[in-house]
């Protein structure tokens, strides 16, 4: 339903004054992070700056295209409101209950006593969205769960004045939705046109963020610096917000605002609870209490304890062969023709650590007794048998028999092992290993000295740090293999060096790296544990030591970008010989002279670039690049450039004045007194203000003019946003001594 309030204004009318307007109290910048399965999210509430902010736990901006997506994934305690900005997703968990929101859609599920769901997009392109967690109070963490799924159409609208609110919970204009929350809440989508204003009121004693989705805009106090699109700002205390569009595009946000509850929150990974007992007792509940109905889980199934040995086994074996790859073994002719009846075991790996929707976690994986397992062996092994009926045995044409034994691997408890007789008597062996019946042949001395001297060799090659030329034996998904002596090294894919990957971008590594098969390459040996059997080597350490030294300050490379993150990107630089044998690092910050919110905006994977090498930490093995550099600075640029002046204007023409006699930039009255206090500086006058074309920064900068001082006068350019501002300095010092005088007073101004 869509309705207007310019008839119908409310009590609370937008464009009342408030009496204790909230001000703008902490800023976030929303940066990409990886989540799920492939997914990336920009996250804002949830990490170290603002851990929660009562009762909201988390706010993410996600960004997914297929095949990534958040799978099955468990929630217990709290809500999650889903708002699709563009695209679709899909919802379905084990309960059955399955639904798909599109572009404007809003989900809002309230997990209560615990629910597994996966969330998947259901269109080709970027589906983007917004997902917000809320806590919900110790009385109703437990409650059954349910759903409340909006269309577009049905979402309350309004709109004044050039702005346009959805009003998704709470009231706006007034206009309210009708959407139930159990925590008292408002979460309202506004669109707000170049020029408009809004004075939105916010329930007192309420705890109100806004996040911003595009554009830029004022909030708070009118004079503001404006927040562009990816923050997350935390209002403060008081009775309503107001908002400017200063800029000549829309302003599109999120104004969310909940009751606190005030109590303890205790989270872990995807469970909110008030007390550890309580998380302790959610997982427990989601590993040891699963109940299998029609080949699904229920999450979660009271039971007593005597039920447990067998639903701890059955639920982990079941629950992993349904969403991990598992696969069977084959034994070799030898082993088949001995004993025909004894097929080929079936391996199921577990991971030690789940990555859901949210957080990581580790699961709680201590397997129970032998001596009380026996049964739920038993049980875990009927149901395994289940799921593939066929026979794994290519010469037999029986199903696997529903009697197996199974075991843990003795290091890690993270191996299982089935293996079955058609006799249902069954042997469990750890992987490689002999059976009992037939023991491997002990090895002789001499092989284990050999075996010894090769250990205490590669401990001797890596604390010499000697470049090794070793042949590729064979290559995995996970990098080369490759021999030492009597020994078998691993060169992980990461630790290969870039010349091969840039060979041609496009192909997956585990191409290029099936091809140096047989060939030799130039490794150091980064680790040595005997006792582990782990033998790791290195041909990008070896890549440095050869290469390195060549690379100066100030040299200009192509390159090509190796992988972006949310701090910079990598950058593989080609040298004479046409092979890029190094790696820097452009940090966000020598990405561009224009404002960088998202590396990504500027930098994807495989890109070409040109860059300048402006340090070269021999001792870090680190290089660090620029390409802004390579282009003209801006914001070295006069004044003159940056807006022409007006007809009438000149430099002489009374533009120049004292920080108390003219506008000024807020922040830049405290570092002009504290410029006065610096020896050699005697007088500090302010220049001409005006707007930039584009946003440099949003806080308060200072930039060092390019010309050199003369007759005793130096030039400052001060930037905050799109606002730039003349300081003019009278000083003996030098360019030089400047600079150091300029870093001492914003060292010592907040």
């Amino acid at each position: 339903m869509s309705s207007s309030s310019s008839s119908n204004p409310s009590s609370l009318d937008a464009a009342a004054p408030f009496e204790k307007p909230r001000m703008v109290v902490k800023k976030i910048l929303a940066e990409s992070q990886p989540e799920g399965d492939g997914a990336t999210v920009r996250r804002s509430i949830g990490r170290h700056e603002l851990r929660n902010l009562d009762p909201f736990l988390m706010l993410d901006e996600f960004s997914v295209s297929k095949p990534a997506g958040f799978p099955d994934h468990p929630h217990r305690g709290f809500e999650t409101v889903t708002y699709m900005l563009d695209g679709a997703f899909t919802h379905q968990d084990f309960a059955g209950h399955k639904g798909t929101i599109r572009t404007g859609d809003v989900q809002w599920m309230t997990a209560g006593r615990g629910i597994v769901h996966s969330e998947m997009p259901a269109a080709d392109g970027v589906q983007k969205g917004l997902q917000l967690w809320i806590n919900l109070s110790s009385k109703d963490k437990m409650i059954e769960p349910r759903y409340q799924e909006l269309q577009s159409k049905d979402i309350s609208c309004a709109e004044k004045d050039g702005v346009e609110a959805k009003i998704i919970a709470g009231e706006a204009f007034g206009v309210r939705s009708p959407v139930y929350t159990r925590t008292p809440t408002m979460y309202m989508d506004f669109t707000m046109q170049p020029g408009s204003q809004l004075h939105q009121p916010i329930q007192e004693g309420w705890n109100a963020f806004v996040y911003i989705i595009d554009g830029e805009g004022v909030f708070g106090r009118e004079n503001s610096q404006p927040v562009s699109a990816h923050h997350c700002v935390v209002l403060g205390p008081g009775d309503g917000m107001s908002v400017w569009n200063k800029s000549g595009k829309p302003l599109r946000f999120a104004l969310v605002g909940g009751q606190p509850l005030n109590e303890p929150v205790v989270q872990h990974g995807p469970f909110v609870m008030n007390t550890r007992a309580e998380i302790q007792q959610a997982m427990e509940d989601y590993y040891y209490e699963f109940r299998l109905v029609d080949k699904k889980f229920l999450f979660p199934l009271k039971s007593s304890p005597e039920k447990k040995k067998d639903q701890w086994l059955t639920a982990v074996v079941y629950h992993w062969m349904l969403q991990e790859k598992w696969t069977a073994k084959t034994q070799s002719p030898t082993q088949t023709k001995s004993n025909p009846s004894i097929h080929s075991p079936l391996t199921i790996i577990i991971p030690s650590c789940r990555l859901f929707h949210g957080h990581s976690f580790l699961p709680p994986f201590t397997p129970p007794p032998a001596a009380a397992a026996a049964d739920a062996m038993l049980t875990a092994a009927t149901a395994a048998a289940a799921l593939r009926p066929a026979p794994f045995s290519p010469s037999t044409a029986r199903p696997l028999p529903p009697v197996a034994l199974l075991s843990f691997h003795p290091r890690t408890h993270h191996r299982l092992h089935l293996s079955a007789t058609a006799e249902g008597a069954g042997t469990t062996a750890q992987e490689g290993a002999a059976s009992p019946s037939s023991p491997a042949p002990p090895l002789d001395e001499a092989r284990l000295s050999q075996f010894a001297a090769d250990w205490q060799a590669a401990r001797a090659e890596k604390e010499s740090g000697k470049i090794l030329k070793l042949q590729v034996l064979r290559a995995n998904s996970g990098g080369l293999i490759v021999r030492f002596n009597s020994l078998q090294g691993f060169v992980p894919n990461p630790l290969l060096s870039p010349a091969h990957w840039c060979k041609d971008p496009k192909r997956p590594i585990q191409d290029v790296t099936k091809e140096l098969v047989g060939s030799s390459i130039s490794v150091k040996v980064v680790e040595v544990n005997e006792e582990e059997r782990k033998l790791v080597l290195s041909e990008k350490d070896a890549s440095w030591s050869i290469h390195s030294s060549q690379v100066k300050n100030g040299e200009i490379y192509d390159g090509i970008v190796g992988s972006v993150f949310h701090y910079g990107a990598f950058v593989h630089l080609r040298f004479p010989d046409g092979n890029y044998h190094l790696t820097g690092l452009v940090h966000i910050s020598e990405v561009s002279w224009d404002l960088v919110q998202d590396v990504r905006d500027f930098l994807n994977d495989g890109d070409t670039v040109k860059v300048i090498v402006v340090n070269v930490d021999l001792e870090k093995s680190r290089i660090a690049l620029s390409i802004r550099q390579l282009e003209e600075d801006p914001l070295l640029e006069t004044l003159d450039k940056v807006i022409p002046l007006e007809a009438d204007q000149s430099p002489s023409a009374g533009i120049i004045a004292s920080p108390s006699e003219t506008d000024i930039l807020p922040g830049l009255d405290g570092i002009c007194n504290e410029l006065l206090q610096e020896d050699g500086i005697t007088d500090v006058k302010l220049g001409r203000r005006a707007l930039e074309k584009r946003v440099v920064s949003q806080d308060l900068e200072l930039w060092l003019s390019s010309v050199p001082a003369k007759d005793n006068q130096f030039k400052l350019l001060a930037r905050a946003g799109r606002q730039v501002q003349e300081v003019y300095l009278t000083t003996s010092l030098d360019q030089e001594d400047i600079k150091k005088a300029v870093q001492r007073v914003l060292g010592r101004v907040p």
